[in-house]
């Protein structure tokens, strides 16, 4: 791993827990999110300027500015981290500042960078479980290692998860059903997924189809099922909250209604009697036992049931 690389997962990590007992403990909240967006900040740049030095030829010399790299000193660019790699880096930091400094509003945005990063992560991690270099080596500039590419997919994912509670991670994480729902199913997904394609690449291939092909479509299956996954969750979980709130609502009337000085009695569009509250009790001797199913005819005067009865026909 270059110096450089190993100098901003510590920075990015450590912003991380920074966030963590910022939001754990009210009494750190301000220093721990200063010491965040003081460490996002140091990643955002290097791993930016070095994407630039790729992107534009630059020579910054930030590539060995702190640690000469010995093991690699006839590489084009020695110490410098791979092109892919310092997108990733560019995309998480970005995603922890723009969560930090602009908070729940806007914390969507940076979610999506975390996903991007996470993506690219993956795509490299396939490529090497699936042997298809071209996974992994993104650029002419070098290749993201395989362990690179493993803390790069597990730093977007803590990047997504330390505040579940808000952006885009809310859903999947919600008590609600949706989110209930999603976690098992998308987690379940990825895993059968990754396997028939690792396992169709090793031994059901017979020539018909490049792992390559088998990678990609495994890299693009996975984003589709997050995708589903996710406004799936997003749905149920609108649909369930609107249930519990009616169910709240109808607890509350229920309430007023069993209180209520006045005699209230619910019957259906035949006639039956289907609620009975107290006061209903003191007012005509039946409890709500007796009264719930027996026809409203049994507190109907006599000489009033045939205006009852038409009445009734007329609602029908």
């Amino acid at each position: 791993m270059k110096a450089n690389t190993a100098i901003t997962f510590v920075l990015l990590g450590s912003c991380l827990v920074a966030r963590v007992v910022s939001v754990s403990s009210p009494a750190m909240q301000k220093g721990g999110r200063n010491l965040c967006l003081a460490l996002g900040a140091g990643a955002f740049f290097l791993s930016l300027l070095t994407h630039f030095e790729d992107l534009f030829g630059w020579q910054l010399g930030i590539d060995q500015l702190i640690f000469a790299d010995r093991n690699s000193p006839h590489a084009l660019f020695p110490g410098r981290m791979s092109s892919g790699t310092s997108l990733c880096f560019a995309l998480v930091s970005a995603s922890l500042l723009i969560a930090e400094i602009f908070g729940e509003p806007r914390r969507w945005i940076g979610d999506l960078l975390a996903v991007v990063a996470a993506c690219i992560s993956l795509v490299a991690l396939v490529g090497y479980a699936f042997d298809v270099i071209a996974l992994y080596q993104m650029t002419l500039f070098g290749s993201m290692a395989l362990h690179t590419a493993a803390l790069l997919f597990a730093l977007s994912i803590g990047a997504l998860i330390t505040l579940p509670q808000e952006g885009l991670m809310r859903h999947l994480t919600s008590p609600l059903f949706g989110g209930r729902m999603a976690r098992p199913i998308f987690l379940i997904g990825i895993i059968f997924m990754f396997l028939i394609g690792l396992l169709t690449s090793r031994f059901g291939r017979n020539g018909t189809a490049p792992g390559s092909a088998l990678a990609v479509a495994t890299v693009a299956n996975t984003a589709a099922l997050g995708v589903v996954v996710w406004l799936s969750a997003a749905w149920m979980n609108q649909l369930d909250a609107n249930r519990r709130a009616t169910e709240v609502e109808n607890a509350r009337i229920a309430a007023m209604v069993r209180s209520s000085g006045a005699a209230i009695i619910g019957k259906d569009l035949d006639g039956v009697i289907t609620s009975w509250n107290e006061s209903a009790v003191k007012l005509y001797g039946y409890t709500a036992q007796e009264a719930i199913g027996q026809p409203i005819t049994l507190i109907v005067p006599p000489k009033m049931m045939a205006e009852v009865a038409h009445i009734m026909s007329e609602i029908r």
